[in-house]
């Protein structure tokens, strides 16, 4: 997830969809991509993408490695997909600091430890996926946590 922080100062972007189309384009030519992104306002950048980012899609990426806990830094994010990728290591307690967050989507990937209680504070939350991991121990079945079925927990130890 680190090759986005080049992303921080497109200062009128909201959302941010790197779905797999653009995942195959950016594996044959990364240059264009990154050019594309940084070049496209002739440099002139001000403010700081992630502080206004409504939406991060980056799933189907092949993705690998930790979720940076930097991620609770996306104030705004109403909308984070990472799902189908290779994440690794525990869901980030940070997650819990998104509180405008209304869609959360961590399934299919390699996920492990527990599901963090914090997560039941995000009442904003309407779709919560956590699918198709390694994640084990208790199911923190309390606060806004409660409203979602068994599907967006199964597949996990």
């Amino acid at each position: 997830l680190s090759y986005i922080t080049f992303l921080r100062n497109c200062q009128y972007a909201s959302h941010l969809n790197l779905d797999d189309s653009v995942r195959n384009d950016y594996q044959q030519k990364p240059a264009t991509i990154v050019d594309f992104l940084t070049k496209s306002r002739y440099e002139e950048y001000q403010g700081d993408i992630l502080r206004y980012m409504h939406g991060l899609d980056l799933s189907s990426n092949e993705l690998s490695g930790k979720v940076p806990v930097q991620i609770g830094d996306l104030q705004n994010i109403r909308s984070l997909n990472l799902s189908s990728n290779r994440l690794t290591g525990s869901i980030p307690y940070s997650i819990s600091k998104l509180k405008s967050l209304e869609s959360l989507d961590l399934s299919n990937n390699k996920l492990d430890g527990n599901i963090p209680p914090q997560l039941a504070d995000l009442n904003s939350l309407g779709y919560f996926n956590l699918s198709c991991n390694n994640l084990s121990g208790e199911i923190p079945f309390k606060g806004h946590l409660v409203t979602f079925g068994e599907r967006s927990y199964i597949g996990n130890a």
